[in-house]
């Protein structure tokens, strides 16, 4: 009986592993996370405009074909922001105030949202306040000064293609690393069921094995012992 209540506590404990490997992971994650960062974000709103190739009224009407342009111009610099071209041009402006900037912090701190129509939508996120407002004004004067030379067909534009439609300042956000335990139920339920099947294989095996009193538990004579083998054979 003692035997059996070992093995019944022995299944339990394997069963159970599973949950402990999971919540000794877990914290162990969450103690080693790093802590939050504050970094600073500046969004810059602008809108493309671009004015109709002839004047005569039959060729645009109701300006169709402005409006047209200015929103494939929109969608065109989407791609030109995100691009290792325009990161350059815009870390070669801001090194003037800040040597430290490269053309890898430029591209890590730029992200434009997809065109709301002829509108154009920058953020700029980086450690600290100045930085973010510097790289976030320098991004603005490569677009308005120098957007036109980056497609052909807008070299011999008179106006520029984008205007400024609204800069903000920058404002302070924390980031912290995602948390393990966060998806702790999950784990433990994922841990459950692979305890509960490892359960079960155990009893399934222990069930598999005959002992010499099994027979006498159940009233059967036990007629002859078959030695074990000896080592070594």
């Amino acid at each position: 009986m003692m035997r059996t209540r070992l093995a019944v506590l022995g299944r339990v404990g394997m069963a159970l592993l599973p949950a402990l490997i999971v919540l000794g992971t877990t914290f162990l994650a969450d103690l080693r996370a790093p802590a939050p960062v504050t970094v600073h974000d500046v969004t810059v709103r602008l809108v493309a405009g671009l004015p109709p190739e002839r004047p005569d009224a039959d060729y645009d009407f109701a300006r169709h074909y402005a409006w047209l342009a200015s929103e494939r111009a929109a969608q065109a610099f989407t791609s030109v922001v995100g691009g290792s071209v325009f990161a350059e041009a815009v870390a070669a402006r801001a090194r003037a105030v800040d040597a430290t900037l490269t053309r890898q912090a430029v591209a890590g701190a730029l992200r434009a949202d997809a065109p709301d129509s002829f509108k154009l939508t920058l953020h700029v996120t980086a450690p600290s306040a100045a930085q973010a407002e510097l790289i976030a004004r320098s991004a603005l004067s490569e677009l308005t000064q120098n957007g036109k030379n980056y497609f052909s067909v807008l070299a011999d534009a008179g106006t520029p293609p984008l205007s400024v439609l609204e800069q903000g300042s920058a404002q302070p956000r924390l980031v912290a690393a995602p948390r393990a335990s966060a998806s702790l139920p999950l784990r433990l339920g994922l841990a459950a069921l692979a305890g509960l099947a490892l359960f079960g294989a155990l009893a399934w095996l222990e069930g598999r094995r005959v002992r010499a009193t099994d027979p006498a538990a159940v009233g059967l004579p036990i007629l002859a012992r078959i030695p074990a083998a000896p080592s070594g054979r």
